[in-house]
């Protein structure tokens, strides 16, 4: 983890989500990259196209004064680099760009309001960025206000790829924090689906602490009828202060539920989410 990039728009959600950044970013004397996209107007669009050049011209130089700031947050004695960039453009298409273009190996972003959205806001930026990127974002909630996470929870369906699960374990490896499984089942489940259920993540759990040298990986599995309920009392029974999900793309009802159901979780649970993506 690098390099790990942080949109920003200069709200206290977006400073929350930098200070998390900046945290991790010290463990690894790594570097944080401030972005920050705006829309300029086209000059050739107005009546005065010189007037608006000018305009632009003092809004960049004020846009860049206030990314500025993001670097003197860092003392001058830390091995922690900030960079900052700044974009005219369309906000999620910019993000997903510069993410790719200096190979961030995450993403992290604020989100707002745990439990009072309820449903998946289409025209978010966070949850546009989770579906548009392959890269692991990490979605800080702004009423959190613990530090880097020693309880790890990771929510999951099904035997995922060694390969998805990565960045979370070397996460946690560098955090020195304890993680844990959770799946979920509905109340109208038979027992037979139940036990197969199971059967699947606790195979898949043993891969997992194999390849990756896990000291232990234990697991829970609950019934209910709310998702997110459900996991919500998990987490503050547990002491979770990071929850895990992976985000599939492939296409059919069943890649799309499971695609949006990350993205709503970003927007009900109170402690970071990180979606990893399949």
């Amino acid at each position: 983890m690098n390099t790990i990039l942080v949109p920003t728009d200069f709200s206290l959600n977006a400073d929350k989500a930098f200070d998390y950044a900046l945290q991790i970013a010290r463990r690894v004397a790594g570097e944080v990259i401030v972005l920050h996209v705006c829309a300029l107007p086209l000059p050739e669009y107005a009546t005065e196209p010189e007037g608006m050049r000018e305009y632009n011209r003092l809004r960049a130089v004020e846009l860049q004064l206030r990314l500025d700031q993001y670097r003197q947050r860092v003392a001058p004695d830390e091995w922690v680099r900030v960079r900052t960039l700044l974009v005219d453009g369309d906000t999620v298409d910019a993000i997903v760009k510069k993410a790719g273009q200096y190979s961030a190996d995450l993403i992290v972003m604020g989100t707002r309001g745990a439990g009072i959205i309820k449903a998946l806001l289409v025209g978010s930026h966070t949850a546009a960025v989770m579906a548009a990127t392959d890269i692991p974002v990490i979605a800080v909630p702004d009423q959190y206000t613990g530090g880097l996470p020693d309880h790890i929870l990771l929510a999951i369906a099904q035997e995922e790829r060694e390969s998805v699960l990565a960045p979370l374990f070397r996460l946690r490896a560098l955090f020195g924090a304890g993680i844990r499984t959770i799946t979920f089942s509905e109340n109208d489940e038979s027992a037979e689906e139940l036990l197969e259920h199971t059967r699947t993540v606790r195979t898949a759990t043993r891969k997992w602490k194999e390849a990756f040298s896990l000291p232990e990986l234990p697991g829970d599995h609950i019934v209910g009828e709310d998702f997110f309920a459900a996991i919500d009392e998990y987490v503050d029974l547990e002491r979770i202060n990071l929850l895990a999900m992976v985000t599939h793309r492939r296409g059919g009802l069943q890649g799309l539920f499971q695609s949006s159901l990350t993205r709503k979780m970003a927007y009900h649970t109170h402690v970071p989410l990180i979606s990893l993506h399949a």
